[in-house]
């Protein structure tokens, strides 16, 4: 979250103080405010993310996942169907 932050300029994290966590949001609330945020944002910037993270990807884990995402992969194009 911290680096979503740095990247995008907002404080999300910033709402968890160590030094007063009783005063401090749920985590709940906090990421529904973050992920609404993320699922805001302009579409080139999602497929920036998307292609940032395809290159994370090592070949061992695909190996690896590779039945996983492939599943997912379908079920996501079901869906838009």
């Amino acid at each position: 979250m911290k680096q979503y932050d740095d990247q995008n300029s907002t404080s999300f994290a910033a709402r968890f103080d160590p030094e007063d966590p009783d005063d401090a949001p749920t985590m709940h609330e906090v990421e529904a405010e973050w992920l609404m945020h993320k699922a805001r944002r302009k579409p080139h910037a999602v497929l920036d993310d998307l292609l940032r993270r395809l290159g994370d990807l090592t070949a061992d884990t695909l190996a690896t996942e590779g039945r996983v995402l492939r599943s997912a992969a379908r079920a996501g194009a079901r869906a838009r169907r």
